[in-house]
């Protein structure tokens, strides 16, 4: 999955490399608060050695986003995709 902020960007991305990726990328837009808390996790010190969890919905939003080992983790996620199941 990838990310972009804005359909331009989006467009723009697919238009000069779609054609050299995998068929199983998908391309998202998405808010740029969501865009935001995600570079964050990713680039905090040591981030490389910490599970990062993130659920991201059908509508391209990050609703769920998890930082290091924590007990717990695997039940929440559950129940942020159940919940986004019963709204489709």
């Amino acid at each position: 999955m990838l990310f972009f902020n804005n359909e331009k960007e989006k467009s723009d991305f697919i238009l000069k490399n779609g054609s050299a990726l995998s068929g199983f990328i998908s391309f998202h837009v998405t808010t740029p608060e969501a865009s935001d808390l995600f570079k964050k996790s990713v680039s905090k010190p040591l981030a490389y050695l910490m599970p990062i969890v993130a659920y991201i919905n059908m509508k391209s939003e990050i609703t769920y986003l998890s930082e290091g080992y924590r007990i717990g983790t695997g039940d929440d996620l559950l129940r942020f995709i159940l919940e986004d199941e019963k709204s489709l």
